[in-house]
């Protein structure tokens, strides 16, 4: 490491805070605003966090792709973004893009590049170093100093580059796992609307269609659409379901209980706690027993409410979720049930959101015919096993991202190894 140089970051770069904006502007306008929401501590940059604005910003803030933002503040221990960076993306090219309030932007006059700065800037040491010289305590602030006094030791460009590389390159396979996964998502999720929700089949038959692929929306192959077709029912009865069909609780289509407590909580997932902890906020830590041996459906019971996922076997869940049994071939049918739900109106809690577990099986849904559903459960089969496999890879490539990164920034893994990997 003789020639990584010590380095001051704010030798490199400079930042500047975020536009005061004006919260009558908020919600309406053509331009898109960049706060905290837009920052995440797994992600480069979630767009789903943009605000639309429509009053004025000045040259200063606007962003392009490529511009990295830092997050100023964090309000809670469950959301570590304070210090993070966002990666403004390609995506956002033809946008008006500015940064706003509570964020820093980045002015990068250097040699160093952005793509390398990103991962600095997600680095153990650093992230370390920000916490450490933060102040507040409910809600915890850094200042442009913090950030601009940070030192590390700098490598020389080629090996910057093949680690930006390395790391950039499995980031972008999760995030193409990712929307893959949402693709294949909304395709089980407008076939189930369809299906359960607008009943379709039925209707296009009421209408007087009577070629199968007509009832069947023209989302099968003729032989296909024919095996369907047959399935539902002409017509709606009195209660407004096709015939044969039933409203019933949830609990009528499955079990439901609540989680408890691991023995242990351990941060990363090791031979000796192997067995990932599910909570209302996905996997949360890792520990040594099993408490389920079957898939299962998890949604968030204390806190985090609305929440629902899909859940492999040999998992332990915690206390503060909800889990869910299908009974029968239901899973799919379950999960996407359960994804229609309003549960803000569930929220029983005073100081802090909850839903207990009779309120959930209070929920209204209903039964289809028997064959219809085994045909919607093969027919979203092959949807399902993708986005499981395609997660199960993402949090592969997540833990061997994480693992490399302090590695890699330190210089503890070095070119010749990197080389060797590739």
């Amino acid at each position: 490491m003789n020639n990584w140089l010590p380095t001051r970051l704010g030798d490199l770069i400079k930042v500047k805070g975020g536009l005061s904006y004006k919260s009558q502007y908020v919600g309406e306008g053509d331009a898109q605003m960049v706060g905290m929401g837009c920052v995440s501590h797994k992600d480069r940059f979630i767009e789903e966090g943009l605000k639309s604005y429509s009053g004025e910003y000045s040259d200063v803030h606007i962003l392009v792709p490529g511009d990295l933002v830092i997050a100023t503040r964090q309000q809670s221990d469950n959301l570590p973004i304070l210090g993070f960076p966002a990666k403004v993306p390609l995506s956002l090219a033809q946008s008006k893009v500015f940064v706003a309030t509570n964020m820093y932007k980045v002015f990068n006059a250097s040699e160093i590049s952005n793509d390398f700065l990103f991962w600095l800037l997600r680095s153990a040491d650093y992230k370390k170093f920000v916490v450490s010289n933060s102040k507040g305590t409910t809600v915890r602030m850094i200042t442009k100093d913090v950030v601009e006094n940070y030192r590390f030791l700098c490598p020389p460009l080629e090996e910057r580059q093949l680690i930006s590389r390395m790391l950039d390159d499995l980031q972008d396979k999760i995030e193409l796992n990712r929307r893959m996964n949402e693709t294949l998502e909304e395709m089980a999720r407008a076939l189930f609307r369809d299906w359960f929700v607008d009943f379709g089949p039925t209707r296009r038959q009421m209408k007087g269609a009577t070629d199968a692929c007509a009832i069947m929306g023209h989302a099968f192959p003729p032989e296909k659409a024919a095996s369907l077709a047959s399935l539902f029912p002409a017509k709606l009865g009195d209660d407004g379901l096709p015939d044969g069909w039933r409203h019933c609780a949830l609990s009528e289509l499955c079990k439901i209980t609540s989680g408890k407590r691991p023995p242990l909580k351990a941060d990363k997932q090791t031979p000796e706690n192997p067995v990932p902890v599910w909570g209302g906020n996905g996997i949360g830590w890792y520990t040594s027993q099993t408490l389920f041996d079957t898939p299962l459906i998890v949604t968030g019971r204390v806190g985090t409410l609305g929440t629902v996922y899909r859940v492999p076997s040999a998992v332990w869940v915690s206390d503060n979720a909800l889990c869910v049994f299908p009974k029968g071939r239901k899973y799919e049918f379950v999960f996407q049930t359960m994804k229609t739900f309003d549960y803000r109106s569930l929220n029983s809690g005073s100081t802090q959101p909850l839903i207990t577990q009779t309120a959930l099986k209070k929920q209204v849904c209903i039964e289809p015919g028997h064959d219809v559903l085994n045909h919607f459960e093969e027919v979203t089969a092959s949807f399902t096993a993708k986005v499981i496999a395609s997660e199960q890879e993402n949090q592969t490539l997540a833990e061997m991202r994480d693992l490399l990164l302090p590695k890699l920034m330190s210089g503890e893994i070095r070119l010749k190894d990197v080389e060797a990997a590739l």
